[in-house]
């Protein structure tokens, strides 16, 4: 007799809107950062981002298994700026790299 496991494959889909975005120095954006699990326990995150931000709100949609976190970020200097967002799953280690651009004019 063979006996099969069969196991979901587990990874992270993340992605951050808007892609790009130019601004004048001394404003605020806010950024949304989207992520989806697939094969592992959904409670088990950590988030980081390359930047200083606040999390504003963070929303789960069960019926789409995906989480929504909106950030407010508020550059301070006039550059380009490579924005990053990281989630790991803490159990499975797998994890996900959300990037955008935003021009400080």
């Amino acid at each position: 007799m063979v006996k099969f496991d069969v196991i979901a494959n587990p990874k992270i889909e993340a992605s951050l809107s808007p892609q790009t975005a130019t601004i004048k120095f001394g404003d605020e954006i806010y950024l949304l950062l989207t992520y989806q699990a697939t094969g592992m326990d959904s409670a088990k995150f950590s988030r980081e981002y390359n930047y200083d931000v606040a999390e504003i709100n963070e929303e789960y949609d069960e019926e789409n298994k995906t989480h929504k976190v909106l950030l407010k970020f508020k550059p301070e200097q006039k550059k380009t700026h490579k924005f990053e967002a990281n989630v790991k799953n803490i159990e499975t280690d797998t994890k996900a790299t959300a990037k955008t651009t935003i021009y400080v004019k």
